[in-house]
């Protein structure tokens, strides 16, 4: 399975979810885990709580979380980090932070 999708059996959101899933072409990358359940449970303090604030729903792909959404035919979207985009962010922001960083010094002079 490639994306992790945490649930509730008592969430209204978690509920409509997994309704469009079972509508979408994911449903055969997702694989849902109730939390409710003992290793449910267990798998989402594992991968979920120990890590970062825990809510459902919530999505991981490679241990990285996904954005939940949905487009606007009411399809449901999950947008995962891969390493290219997160690689990408890093370059643009290293690039931008460093270009505007140094161009804001003044010019150093030469202690006496």
């Amino acid at each position: 399975m490639g994306i992790k999708i945490f649930t509730s059996k008592n969430c209204p959101p978690c509920e409509e979810l997994e309704e469009k899933l079972e509508e979408s072409d994911l449903k055969d990358e997702v694989e849902l885990i109730d939390i409710e359940t003992d290793e449910g449970f267990l798998r989402f303090k594992e991968e979920v709580i120990d890590h970062r604030d825990g809510a459902v729903p919530s999505a991981f792909k490679d241990g990285k979380q996904c954005k939940i959404g949905y487009d606007e035919d009411d399809k449901l979207v999950l947008d995962c980090p891969t390493d290219e985009t997160e690689d990408a962010i890093i370059d643009n922001h290293t690039e931008d932070y460093t270009e505007d960083f140094t161009d804001d010094l003044p010019a150093s002079e030469p202690d006496l």
